[in-house]
């Protein structure tokens, strides 16, 4: 039985054997034939491998053509590629089992003309969330329409700015939908850092996709967005923004109303008296609204106080109808300025508001900017305050959002805030009025409902 077994065993190597001499035989008979030294004197002329890559015409600005295709998940590719390069770039990359999608992108930002004593122009521009979560649905369908097979998005090569928009909106995809964190994102984009991190004078203020990409992973860690979850039905946190009504409300269309921050701030479009019995008006290009169109649809959206800060002279009394408290701080600012005054008053009123406080300022909308951000700050919902004028950005994209940053840097340090106003205005030179009497009252505790104000109105 052990002479059978050995017998066997040899057989077996001796077959592996031959195997292993007839591949080697064949390899070198083809090599002497691509070589021309057959002895029949026919020549075979091996194919060398085709590499595809982009033209001189098509080449990326700043030399990133090493990083024209990548790898946004195993399943998701960014080619900055118009759609014949990408797809022969798919082609020799991935084989077969692509689909190649062009993104149809319109550039938010016509790059001027450059002189010698114009500043380096900024080639960005934040999407708004209506627009992230609108690639993010779009993204999801493509995926669940065309099983196994990896997306590729391309670009073109023409415009800088769509890549931008095309890059940042990918990243956003990430992190909203593939599970990959803010970390993970800047990782996968790191080959194109020239791309995303234009030259300016001052870089630590500049809108940016990283900035972006930072700011929606802190909302979705708060809560506030899931992309999973776009209706409302009955079981979800009251912090969460449902897409569908947020959407629906801030369309002009529909009035304008915009949650930021959930169960807390809200923004809308200021409000002007109407003929009666009319709820909204179309002027030229612009639609109006009265009070009492507000008035009905805010309650149903949790708002219990409306602040105003820009003097519009309308009737507030459908809003006192229906149970909610109207403040007025525009009188208290100087040329459209936040002083601590104002700061004071409107976060008191926040903390003690029982629902959503909504405010407008169509005059003055970096007023609004200022205040909502320092409430983010203040709260620790953001611990940038670049982060939460980026949230505002992406909320509200259509206007230029800025703050006064000396006030909205200053919640970072509360303590300070409370003894120290006068020593920061001075060390600051930032446009900020000294203690008033609210802050005196204020100094005697806070209570726990709103009490009335000797000098008109509710504190």
């Amino acid at each position: 039985g052990g002479l059978e077994g050995m017998r066997a065993i040899l057989a077996r190597i001796l077959g592996w054997l031959r195997a292993w001499l007839a591949v080697f035989v064949s390899a070198e008979r083809a090599v002497r034939l691509a070589a021309g030294g057959s002895k029949s004197g026919v020549k075979m002329t091996v194919q060398q491998p085709t590499t595809y890559l982009p033209s001189e015409e098509q080449m990326i600005p700043n030399e990133l053509a090493a990083g024209c295709v990548i790898r946004a998940h195993r399943r998701v590719y960014l080619a900055l590629l118009d759609e014949e390069h990408a797809t022969a770039m798919a082609t020799h990359q991935l084989k077969t089992n692509f689909i190649v999608i062009p993104l149809k992108l319109k550039s938010k930002n016509q790059l001027p003309e450059i002189t010698s004593s114009d500043p380096v122009p900024l080639a960005f521009a934040i999407s708004s969330l209506a627009e992230i979560f609108k690639f993010d649905s779009d993204s999801r369908t493509l995926a669940r329409q065309n099983p196994g097979k990896k997306l590729v998005f391309c670009t073109g090569v023409k415009d800088k700015s769509v890549q931008l928009r095309a890059v940042l909106l990918v990243g956003c995809h990430m992190i909203m939908t593939l599970g990959a964190d803010f970390a993970r994102t800047c990782e996968t984009f790191g080959s194109i850092n020239d791309l995303l991190n234009p030259v300016n004078d001052n870089p630590d203020h500049v809108p940016s996709a990283q900035s972006c990409w930072r700011t929606l992973a802190t909302a979705k860690g708060l809560g506030w967005i899931d992309f999973g979850h776009v209706f409302e039905t009955g079981a979800e946190d009251e912090s969460l923004m449902f897409l569908d009504e947020f959407l629906h409300y801030s369309s002009p269309l529909n009035g304008e109303v915009r949650i930021v921050v959930p169960g807390k701030l809200a923004l809308f479009k200021t409000p002007r008296d109407l003929p009666e019995g009319v709820a909204w008006l179309d002027e030229g290009r612009e639609r109006h609204y009265s009070p009492a169109f507000y008035a009905d649809l805010l309650p149903d959206l949790g708002v219990s106080m409306v602040i105003r800060l820009d003097c519009a002279d309308y009737d507030a009394d459908p809003y006192l109808e229906k149970g909610m408290f109207v403040e007025n701080l525009c009188d208290e600012m100087d040329d459209d300025v936040i002083n601590l005054q104002v700061l004071d008053r409107f976060m008191k009123l926040a903390d003690v508001a029982e629902g959503v406080v909504a405010i407008h300022c169509d005059g003055c909308i970096n007023c609004a900017s200022t205040l909502m951000a320092a409430y983010m700050v203040r709260n620790r919902l953001f611990t940038d305050p670049r982060e939460a004028v980026t949230w505002l950005q992406i909320i509200r994209p259509e206007s230029e959002v800025a703050v006064q940053e000396s006030l909205v840097e200053l919640q970072l340090r509360p303590q300070k805030w409370q003894r120290n106003a006068i020593s920061f205005h001075l060390r600051n030179k930032s446009p900020i009025k000294s203690i008033s009497p609210v802050r005196r009252r204020l100094r005697r505790g806070r209570d726990d409902s709103l009490e009335e104000d000797p000098a008109g109105g509710s504190l």
